[in-house]
């Protein structure tokens, strides 16, 4: 009696519990089937966004459906673009969007076709650039100028990423304009028939990325002068100094600051030590109208601390143009005194007030810019 109660109990439960179960069945069946039927079309697939100037350019692929009518292109709320599908079969699409506010969007791209079925989505996020990346954009940075002669100079630029390049403007000794173009793997730029002393101005040229459809450029033209002057030939040049005065067979005299080799210097006289300053004076054999000077510390050296200029005419009197004061490193190697306006001289005297290493001082080289006396 009492295993039959028992029996009876587990039917009615299984009863409840299979009653239960055909019921959710049956509500999630008929959720399915009051969505209707769902058609699924070709995607835009292979979704790609190269980004550009407050625009970009979507590029995806097709697979072969014959009823595909348009795709779409959305990138906001109420922001998007469509674009017709002209032929059938498996194709390559593409579609430029203007008008793109700065920043990271998130793009999203489907398909619809002829009987308003819409395909699965596929999404893309880019950074769009614009007005504020362009004015965070710095010139391309010049490393030095050299005139090689009154009418021709060599300009050394410095790398910098994501630079295309530089359009270069420039005045030639006839008072024309001209235009050079600078490949960003160009580091070395030899210019001819320029009028030196005059203004130049260039703009650099960016591409964020190497995809980028747009090539950026910085707001306004980086603006400088050339040398006034050209790097004199030291062709029969002689040097002397007051400091080297025991060092003439030591291959540290005043002469080698003369030989085009910074791998040779003179030094100040050791052993005995004799106190600062110490002075090199240079004749230059002619009359020039100097505009630069250029001052080359020993190589790897880092003792010299500062150097007083003077140029002359006649050897007794002498005018200060500038004092070069190096920093308590190997690097930079050389310091440049570019005079206000050209000064007449023959001679160049150089006076080492102060060293790092008390009282020794040496330098490798001194080049000076200028022209000859007309």
């Amino acid at each position: 009696m009492k295993a039959n109660k028992i029996l009876g109990l587990g039917l009615a439960f299984l009863s409840i519990l299979v009653g239960t179960s055909c019921s959710d069945m049956s509500d999630i069946y008929k959720d399915y089937l009051e969505q209707g039927e769902q058609v699924y079309i070709a995607i835009a697939d292979s979704l790609t966004i190269l980004p550009g100037n407050c625009r970009a350019k979507a590029e995806w692929k097709l697979d072969a459906d014959p009823k595909l009518k348009d795709c779409v292109i959305k990138w906001g709320e109420n922001d998007s673009i469509v674009v017709p599908v002209e032929k059938a079969g498996e194709q390559w699409m593409e579609a430029t969007i203007p008008n793109l506010p700065e920043g990271s969007l998130v793009f999203t791209a489907y398909t619809r076709d002829i009987y308003g079925n819409i395909s699965l989505k596929t999404e893309k996020s880019q950074a769009i650039y614009g007005p504020t990346y362009i004015s965070n954009l710095n010139a391309r940075k010049i490393a030095s100028i050299e005139a090689v002669d009154d009418e021709n100079l060599i300009i050394n630029w410095n790398s910098l990423d994501n630079c295309v390049g530089v359009n270069l403007s420039y005045t030639n000794r006839s008072g024309k304009q001209m235009e050079y173009f600078v490949a960003a793997d160009e580091l070395k730029t030899t210019l001819h028939d320029v009028q030196l002393g005059s203004e130049f101005s260039y703009i650099t040229l960016y591409r964020p990325t190497e995809n980028c459809i747009d090539v950026f450029a910085t707001d306004t033209p980086y603006t400088m002068d050339f040398p006034s002057g050209f790097i004199l030939d030291r062709s029969g040049w002689t040097a002397t100094s007051s400091s080297d005065a025991t060092h003439k067979n030591d291959g540290g005299e005043a002469q080698v600051l003369l030989d085009d080799d910074l791998n040779t210097y003179w030094h100040s006289s050791w052993s005995p030590d004799t106190p600062l300053p110490h002075w090199i004076l240079i004749d230059m054999q002619n009359e020039y109208m100097v505009t630069e000077i250029n001052v080359y510390k020993r190589k790897d050296n880092a003792d010299c601390k500062k150097v007083e200029l003077y140029l002359s005419k006649d050897g007794e009197y002498f005018e200060s143009v500038g004092i070069l004061e190096y920093q308590k490193t190997a690097s930079p190697n050389n310091l440049v005194q570019t005079l206000m306006e050209s000064i007449e001289a023959r001679y160049l005297k150089c006076v080492i007030t102060e060293s790092y290493k008390t009282p020794f001082v040496s330098l490798s080289e001194i080049k000076v810019s200028g022209r000859l006396k007309n």
